[in-house]
């Protein structure tokens, strides 16, 4: 034995060591209490991440955990998220659809919700891509006209000016779509003080405001929805904006109702809604990235564009020191819904 471990240069102690497979993640007794907890906030929000998941569980229940702890936690579990594998495009996108003040280009595009007895529900919606404000939207069972784009034009103008007209024609972002570039209302909003421009053939990234809030409605709303039918699509439209209720007690003394009264016109519904510019938002995304005051102003559309009202509350430092609530909730997931956990 020594011959052959002077020959491969190795040690006597390492040709006798017994070899060993290495665990992928360690475990810490711990773990099962934040498995709990992540447990309350997964079965609600499916779709969010390592990071989503470590700012609402922290703030939930007041607890300081590291987020590669709750990534290791979900990795353990399965619950992780699969990485985005998206096609890029070859095209160089130099442009910038964000402007630094409001009112200088607004946003528009339309998205559909596929419901289970077969339905459809389109929504169309006005973004100021500056502050990403819903100004207006406008959603319908039926295929969305130029009529139900125009009737978004007048309600975003007068969501913005009232009964008055910007004083410089603002830009008007829509991609190539018969609605948006039908004679009758491209004439619309020219009357209304609008200059409407449209994307390039083929380059959502011309749009991008609008693309991340397609993804957003996808990604935080959609999935966790009630899509039996397009009047039940419909009638969740005002309240998507409180999703995070049910987990950041600092959002419990808000109203969920709309800001705004929709106007039922057969099976279509239109409402205008606003945004709070308020300073010190508390919702995850801006808990998360730690951006700046005025990124922290353009991301409000994640969670309340709809018009559910402002994530900003003056609460948010009590309702960091009152987690009964979450608390009772893992002490359920615990002795109920884990009976493995004794």
């Amino acid at each position: 034995m020594s011959t052959i471990c002077e020959t491969l240069k190795i040690s006597r102690a390492t040709a006798y060591r017994v070899p060993t497979v290495r665990a992928a993640h360690y475990v810490k007794a711990e773990d099962r209490v934040v498995a709990a907890q992540i447990r309350t906030v997964v079965r609600e929000r499916a779709s969010y991440g390592y990071r989503r998941i470590t700012a609402v569980v922290n703030r939930g229940f007041a607890m300081h955990y590291n987020r590669k702890r709750i990534r290791r936690v979900m990795a353990i579990e399965q619950w992780t998220l699969p990485r985005p594998m998206k096609r890029r495009s070859t095209r160089a996108h130099r442009g910038l659809v964000q402007r630094p003040f409001a009112n200088e280009r607004w946003s528009s595009d339309a998205i559909e919700i596929a419901c289970w007895n077969g339905e459809v529900v389109e929504i169309a919606f006005a973004l100021d891509c500056c502050d990403r404000e819903c100004l207006a939207w406008v959603a319908s069972s039926r295929k969305l006209s130029g009529e139900d784009i125009r009737t978004l034009v007048a309600a975003a103008v007068r969501h913005r000016f009232g009964d008055l007209r910007p004083a410089q024609p603002i830009q008007w972002l829509s991609d190539n779509g018969t609605i948006y570039t039908a004679l009758e209302t491209v004439i619309a909003a020219e009357q209304l003080g609008l200059a409407p421009i449209t994307t390039p053939v083929r380059s959502p990234e011309s749009n991008g405001i609008s693309e991340a809030f397609h993804h957003t409605i996808r990604r935080d709303y959609e999935a966790g929805a009630d899509l039996s039918s397009a009047a039940a699509v419909i009638a969740q439209i005002p309240a998507m904006g409180g999703g995070l209720q049910s987990f950041c007690t600092a959002l419990e003394s808000r109203d969920a109702e709309p800001a705004g009264v929709p106007q039922h016109a057969g099976d279509c519904v239109r409402l205008g809604q606003r945004v709070s510019h308020e300073l010190g938002s508390t919702t995850v995304q801006d808990s998360v990235r730690k951006d700046s005051v005025r990124k922290d102003s353009v991301r409000k559309d994640s969670y309340h564009a709809w018009g559910s009202g402002s994530p900003e509350t003056s609460q948010g430092v009590e309702a960091d020191r009152e987690p009964p609530k979450l608390a009772r909730q893992v002490v359920t997931a615990l002795a109920v819904q884990d009976p493995s956990f004794r």
